[in-house]
């Protein structure tokens, strides 16, 4: 990366397009940051979801997908309505969007490979700035051990066992304040769809479970939590909310 003469060399180059998401810039109700650093930086609230094309929001015309908050947000903020990933897979578009390369040059060019040695990402500069730095939901990140400057982390374990996944814990202590036992659907469509059980694609089935007891539910809540850490330790934040959703398996609620 080549230095500048002024103070944009603290923060890498982000003129390229990226990963569809939508960042949310400003003190945030209930969650202003008094601190040296906050009176010049604002909070972060990064907010992704996974696989949308721009055809199927209301703002993009759309008559039959219903998007009233995505909607808002663009009224309210900045469209860009010809904004485009750097790469359709999952990994690498999302370490191109953090580290403002191409996958090309990250050397992430498809799910599992790691970055090329030396490259930091957003959050480990916004970490040495003084920022909380916080993800929740989905990451894709090819070294599970390395953080890529995030503090603080609820992944959603995808590509785990449901065992390994902070959500089931959530969800089985969720479940049973109702008196039921199960497992979250969420696996359950996974299972079919990764191993093709029932000889069908498994793609889309219906969700029976209530909205507040899905990945997405638990995935907000986390954010929020993570806002909330950063308000007690008066710090400004960058936080990650990653959505699953919409990528397949899909599991549509019955509403």
């Amino acid at each position: 990366m080549k230095a500048q003469d002024d103070n944009s060399s603290v923060l890498p180059r982000f003129d390229r397009p990226a990963l569809f998401g939508l960042l949310l810039l400003g003190s945030l109700a209930g969650f202003a940051c008094d601190t040296e650093v906050g009176a010049s930086y604002p909070n972060v609230l990064l907010i992704i979801d996974d696989q949308h094309s721009r055809r199927a929001l209301g703002v993009s015309g759309n008559p039959i997908v219903r998007t009233p908050r995505l909607d808002q947000l663009a009224a309210e903020g900045a469209w860009f309505s010809q904004a485009y990933c750097n790469d359709p897979i999952c990994g690498p578009s999302r370490f191109s969007m953090f580290s403002s390369l191409y996958p090309s040059e990250t050397g992430a060019i498809r799910n599992g490979v790691p970055l090329v040695e030396g490259i930091k990402l957003l959050p480990e500069y916004l970490s040495e700035l003084g920022f909380f730095t916080g993800s929740a939901g989905k990451n894709h990140f090819a070294d599970k051990e390395d953080t890529h400057g995030f503090q603080e982390l609820h992944p959603h374990t995808f590509y785990g066992t449901p065992s390994d996944s902070p959500f089931t814990a959530w969800f089985e202590d969720r479940f049973g304040e109702r008196g039921c036992e199960g497992e979250p659907y969420f696996w359950k469509v996974r299972r079919g769809w990764m191993d093709r059980l029932d000889g069908k694609s498994g793609l889309c089935t219906i969700n029976p479970h209530p909205a507040d007891l899905c990945m997405e539910h638990w995935t907000t809540e986390r954010a929020l939590d993570l806002m909330r850490q950063a308000k007690e330790e008066d710090r400004p934040f960058f936080v990650q909310a990653s959505y699953l959703a919409p990528h397949h398996p899909y599991g549509p609620l019955q509403e």
